[in-house]
């Protein structure tokens, strides 16, 4: 499960725990031992003699060629940053060769649709890893110098920033997209004492130099595993963390799809090393792959810690996202050796070994697994062979036991708490005797039966883990069961059964304002909040008790109880509840005093940056609306939220909200699917409107059941923006981390208001109803000036064009346009000629929900120096009121082919961002401009009719023919008619395909 906001709670994330079997080495990294599962050249392996083809296949490669292997979700964007697309997941590295080549092979992952949905960020493009530059580092004569991974002039290898060194030796330094086919990847050597290299005798071309590289949608591994939850980028340190095996672990969002992972394969021919097979059997050669988003490394394979060292801090260009991307990394790991391990072996370390090196806040090594608190000899009575005696633990309920004669089926273990301040979180796990005591995974929801936002699971029988997090808080003022579990009796003898409580947090929350929270239990250690300003009256009691109820042998009671001036060592048992602990008030009400009435259900409607409204509804009320509404003087840019409610209470039904639960916002991504909770999220450099009052987030539930209950929306994430005099989008958060934040000394969000209302059963007609036979439309754009115009009823359709002119040629683009589909229509029969008509290469998507998401990458280069539509869409109007179609390009490449016909590649926009490439040599003279049009008159073509007689027959063929063998001269507009293979260029290709239109043996020209 992704754990996206570390500062909120440690709860964010599902826990699901299995127990992994891994291999036993280990990799040496920049701050300590890695755990045992990661491994370079594993039981000594070093890669194979055999020949591999590289045709974009894993069916040449298998287990025995592995010589390192990684971790899954072990990077960055699992800390901070997790909705990002392209995955930068390394996973494991192969080799092999023959008597011409070496081959490097190695495996990528996405894992994160295991939590995410198809479509989420991390999930865009198909998850694929995109045009950003992954290396093949080598190390092949380490008598030469090493490269210092720069040109002689001072700058990165490919002329982006790229803070990556290596403090291992290596002479090559191979450069590949991500995205094979992309950019001119080539491999580079040093060329002075420096160790920096050129582009003129320090590059080889892959293509001039036989060298091939190719990728595959697939995974080759038997099994992947990885980091479930993780907190703290020290458990890579950890055996003891939460390790899963994707191949088989289910997430919230399913099992993991293969589908996502990349494997590449290169094949590099020894002439170019300057090496033969002899010299890799004899002396090997180090190999190690890092993964980058252009300037700085992401993940390694072998593992360097290094690529976690700022996973928690800001990159530079986008504070939601990690300062991995453009932090300083030196990786000291060593390389995987290939052929021959060089007279070193790789040493075995101990597998629960942790560097001391680590701060004493990391997460512990180990939570006992079978230490339990020494039990009193009078609570352990001999038991009959046909009796079960049942030890109920804990870290911090008291312990208790009881047996149960033969004819008793069942046990009822019961873990009780009363509060005076309310729970915010916490984080336990239980485990139980699989060979005495049986559990019913149906009944897994039920174990927080006072926690509607729990999520629990059982990974492994024998152990369960759970958590809740909830802005709303849960008020345990009176006894009620914190855990609680019923077992079948399928055994005899003693069975234990322990419930370890990691985190258990109390809060409390002023009006509109976020919860101040203090911890009395904190990495299973009890804490006294007491001296905590705003906790100096917290009190708690703690019980445990078997059901049939019976008294316990011992029922402690408790306030905070003393914390040690020095904090204790782990210790090999779990520590016992001190037993001076005063006693429960005997007046304290056996159940609530406010009771709710049967036929009545309260609604408590909560936020995190909103103030809390309450509502009664009787007998007669079938359904409630909550609303969250915004008013933002600056526009929306993006958000990430999840609201909670009881479903035991309220039901959600599909049918209620047809207008989607965030209405204005044609971008969002609401899943709806969850028990308890729905998730959401949006993004768009389009931006959207909120000056005045919308709404935000808006759902209308069933009612179900009486008494009263918690709808909470937690806003995670709000960003606002503007753009500036080039079009940028300047981003900032008024809400991050679940907090609201002063924004307002940020230069350009001085004057930045944010204000809103939570509503119930408020009439959900807008004020300001919209005309309701007309549809404004806006047509905006990342890089582009946004246009406006409104339609009345007689128009039908409307034609978004979005134009460009370049003055070099385009070589890639990848783009995405959002629209809303509840008042805009795609028809693909009012766009036959293409969404983008002069790209013939083009790969179009526009079978998704209000989106559609376009790329192509030709080296035979486009023409737009004459303006052109790029993307051009036609809609059906099908509604009315306001509504936004927007365009992000994300990536747009220009370039042009030097004297030896190599294509040279600069990107104005990158990353979503217009960028000045005038500087770049060979591209002082780009120039990039473009418009909006909404149904501007289109000259209408009909492609194929090369005379403009209506008709396309052979005699447009014969024009053709006679005009590729110099016999005729077409004028532009027929040479325009008559290029209908869309490559540029009118020969007998164009002939053939009107020919074939004519006798009816292809339909269309596309």
């Amino acid at each position: 499960m992704k754990n996206t906001r570390k500062a909120i709670s440690v709860i964010l994330a599902v826990l699901m725990l299995i127990t992994c079997v891994s291999v036993s080495f280990t990799v040496n990294a920049s701050t300590g031992t890695l755990c045992d599962k990661y491994a370079t050249n594993p039981q000594g392996k070093i890669g194979v003699k055999k020949t591999i083809t590289i045709d974009g296949s894993y069916s040449d490669w298998s287990s025995d060629m592995l010589i390192a292997q990684g971790a899954a979700w072990d990077v960055a964007n699992h800390y901070k940053g997790g909705h990002e697309n392209c995955v930068l997941d390394t996973y494991a590295l192969y080799a092999a060769w023959d008597d011409n080549n070496l081959y490097v092979a190695w495996q990528m992952v996405n894992t994160t649709d295991t939590w995410a949905r198809e479509g989420d960020g991390p999930l865009s493009d198909g998850g694929r890893v995109l045009d950003v530059p992954l290396i093949l580092a080598l190390s092949v004569d380490p008598s030469s110098t090493s490269m210092s991974n720069k040109n002689t002039n001072g700058d990165p290898i490919w002329g982006r920033k790229m803070g990556l060194t290596f403090n291992q030796h290596v002479d090559h330094l191979l450069y590949m997209s991500g995205k094979v086919g992309n950019g001119t990847p080539g491999m580079f050597t040093a060329v002075d004492a420096q160790g920096n290299t050129n582009y003129t005798n320090g590059l080889k071309t892959f293509k001039e130099n036989g060298i091939e590289y190719k990728m595959a949608e697939g995974n080759v591994c038997d099994s992947i595993i990885g980091l479930n939850y993780s907190e703290d980028t020290s458990d890579v340190y950890s055996n003891d963390a939460d390790w899963v095996d994707y191949k088989t672990f289910k997430g919230s969002s399913g099992t993991h799809n293969t589908k996502y992972d990349s494997f590449y394969e290169i094949k590099i021919p020894l002439s170019t090393l300057g090496i033969n097979s002899s010299y890799i059997e004899n002396n090997g050669i180090g190999a190690m792959v890092v993964a980058t988003r252009g300037e700085s490394g992401l993940d390694c394979i072998p593992f360097d810690d290094t690529m976690l060292d700022n996973a928690t801090g800001s990159y530079g260009s986008d504070a939601s996202t990690s300062h991995e991307k453009d932090d300083e990394d030196v990786i000291t790991s060593s390389f995987a050796r290939i052929g021959n391990l060089g007279g070193s072996t790789p040493v075995t370390q101990p597998t629960t070994a942790k560097p001391t090196t680590q701060p004493t806040t990391a997460k512990p090594t180990t939570q006992p697994t079978t230490a339990k608190p020494t039990q009193a000899t009078t609570q352990q009575p001999t038991t009959a062979a046909s009796s079960l005696t049942v030890n109920a633990t804990s870290n911090f309920f008291p312990s208790t036991s009881k047996t149960y004669s033969s004819s008793e089926k069942q046990v009822t273990v019961s873990y009780k708490l009363s509060s005076a301040m309310k729970l915010i979180n916490s984080e336990w796990e239980l485990k139980y005797d699989t060979s005495k005591l049986s559990f019913d995974s149906a009944n897994i929801s039920n174990l927080m039966p006072n926690v509607s936002s729990a999520v629990i699971n059982e990974n492994t029988k024998g152990k369960i883990k759970g958590n809740f997090s909830t802005l709303s808080l849960v008020d345990f003022s009176n006894e009620s069961d914190f855990v609680s579990i019923t077992f079948d009796v399928i055994g005899k003898g003693t069975a234990d059964v322990d419930l370890f409580v990691n985190i258990l947090g109390v809060a409390y929350k002023k009006l509109g304002s976020t919860p101040t929270i203090a911890y009395v239990v904190d990495s299973g250690e009890i804490k006294d909040v007491t001296s905590i300003p705003g906790f100096e009256n917290e009190t708690y009691a703690v019980k445990t008790a078997f059901d049939p109820q019976t008294t316990p042998t011992t029922v402690p009671v408790t306030t905070n109880p003393t914390v040690p001036t020095t904090k204790p060592t782990v210790p090999t048992t779990k520590p016992t509840v001190p037993t001076t602990k005063p006693t429960v008030p005997t007046t304290k009400p056996t159940e609530p005093t406010t009771a709710p009435v049967t036929d009545t259900l309260k609604v408590n409607a909560t936020s995190n940056i909103l103030s809390p409204v309450s509502q009664e509804y009787n007998k007669d009320t079938s359904t409630v609306t909550v609303s969250y509404k915004l008013t933002s003087s600056m526009k929306l840019v993006n958000s990430q939220w999840c609201l909670t409610y009881d479903s035991s209470k309220l039901s959600y039904d599909p049918q209620k909200n047809l207008n989607g639960v965030m209405p204005n916002i044609s971008s969002a991504v609401v899943n709806t699917n969850l028990n308890n909770r729905i998730k959401g999220d949006f993004s768009s450099l389009g931006l959207y409107d909120f000056t005045t009052e919308k709404d935000f987030v808006t759902v209308t539930f069933d009612i179900i059941g009486t008494g009263e209950t918690t709808v909470d929306l937690e806003i995670e994430i709000l960003g606002v923006a503007y753009k500036d005099s080039n079009f940028n989008v300047i981003t900032a958060y008024p809400v991050d981390y679940s907090k609201l934040i002063d924004i307002t000394s940020t230069p350009g969000f001085e004057n930045m208001k944010l204000s809103g209302r939570i509503t119930l059963n408020e009439p959900t007609e807008p004020t300001t109803t919209p005309v309701t036979d007309t549809l404004k439309v806006n047509a905006t754009s990342n890089i582009l000036s946004p246009v406006s115009q409104e339609y009345n009823k007689d128009t039908s359709t409307v034609t978004v064009s979005y134009k460009l002119t370049s003055s070099m040629k385009l070589v890639n683009s990848q783009w995405c346009l959002t629209y809303d589909s509840s008042k805009l229509s795609y028809d693909p029969q009012k766009n036959l000629n293409g969404v983008m008509p002069n790209i013939s290469s083009a790969v179009v998507n526009t079978n998704l929900n209000n989106r559609i998401k376009g790329d192509f990458s030709s080296l035979g280069l486009y023409d737009f120096t004459t303006e052109k539509d790029f993307v051009t869409v036609t809609f059906d109007i099908i509604g009315t009121g306001e509504t936004t179609v927007d365009l992000e390009i994300e990536i747009l490449g220009v370039a042009y082919k030097d004297s030896n016909f190599n294509v040279i590649t600069a990107y104005p926009v990158d990353y979503s961002k217009l960028i000045d490439i005038t500087s770049t040599p060979g591209f002082e003279n780009m120039k990039l401009s473009g418009r909006i049009t909404l149904n501007e008159p289109t000259e209408q073509i009909l492609y194929g009719d090369v005379n403009n007689d209506g008709i396309i027959n052979v005699a447009d063929a014969t024009l053709v023919q006679k005009h590729a063998a110099d016999i005729i001269k077409l004028t532009d507009d027929q040479l325009k008619r008559a290029d209908v293979n869309f490559d540029g260029i009118v020969n007998v290709h164009d002939s053939t395909l009107i020919r074939k239109y004519a006798a009816d043996i292809i339909s269309s020209f596309k």
